[in-house]
């Protein structure tokens, strides 16, 4: 009851932040509220108290979103249960249009832009600026408390958002993260064969927020063939969601894994790259 009550409050914050009936128009920013949580049970996480120094998650997985920086719509949310494979939220031609919120910095574009070339560099994916369309991705310029977050995959019913924090999530990798959600993959972890890689250490994870451990099943998402990847930058941290900093929340089976290999955000890997081309395939 309390995972649905999460999935509907974050439903209907989805639609306050970003079910807009037109596109923004091209030199307007767009207003985001601060972060609601689900209940007064479910307690803001300490990600956004940048006095603290003990923090080893990334700040990408600290938001109340599915899975941490996901925006799912009601649709997304059924096919959770129901199977999410196929091409319905592919970009045509594996082409994105982007518009950029008017109030980034010149310096703050230029981290974006190296975040988008991450991308780029190695897949077929190309972004290029918005004139008209009407399905594109907003990269918007959030206020302190609102997080990195992103819509999974193209949206039809109204323009993607991909928010980033301006004190906190405007580096490249945490860019081409959430871009790498806009184009339609998830977490790296959540595939269906994650069990026989990494260990979930439940007892670790903040209350209210196990869900952002569930797994898909092989109806729901594809691994085309390619090997899990401790290195994807689509991975949690070890420490993604943890009570006790200190302890992780997933920890490989395999002791030669460096726990710091989980979560970076440096760049693509290589079977980031594969997964991209294969997701595409056909298409770009």
């Amino acid at each position: 009851m309390a995972l649905r009550t999460l999935i509907f409050t974050t439903t209907v914050l989805y639609g306050l932040l970003a079910a807009h009936s037109h596109p923004a128009p091209i030199q307007e920013a767009v207003d985001v509220p601060q972060f609601a949580f689900a209940s007064a049970s479910v307690a803001p996480p300490e990600a956004y108290n940048d006095t603290l120094g003990e923090r080893r998650d990334n700040i990408d997985e600290r938001g109340p979103y599915y899975g941490g920086d996901m925006v799912l719509n009601e649709e997304q949310l059924a096919e959770l249960k129901s199977g999410i494979i196929g091409s319905t939220y592919r970009w045509p031609s594996g082409r994105v249009p982007y518009q950029l919120d008017a109030s980034f910095t010149s310096a703050e574009i230029s981290t974006i832009t190296a975040g988008i070339n991450m991308i780029q560099s190695s897949t077929c994916i190309r972004f290029y600026a918005r004139t008209s369309e009407t399905a594109y991705v907003y990269i918007q310029r959030g206020a302190s408390g609102t997080g990195c977050y992103s819509d999974v995959g193209r949206q039809t019913s109204k323009y993607n958002v991909v928010n980033l924090q301006y004190n906190g999530c405007i580096y490249s990798g945490i860019a081409a993260h959430e871009l790498i959600h806009a184009i339609g993959y998830f977490h790296e972890q959540s595939r269906p064969d994650r069990d026989s890689y990494v260990y979930i250490n439940s007892g670790n994870i903040q209350s209210g927020r196990a869900y952002n451990f569930d797994k898909y099943s092989t109806a729901q998402v594809s691994t085309y063939n390619i090997p899990y990847d401790y290195d994807s930058i689509m991975h949690y941290s070890a420490y993604a969601f943890a009570i006790n900093t200190a302890t992780p929340t997933l920890q490989p089976y395999d002791s030669s894994i460096a726990l710091s290999r989980l979560g970076q955000r440096n760049g693509l890997s290589s079977y980031d790259a594969q997964k991209i081309t294969a997701m595409y395939s056909g298409i770009c």
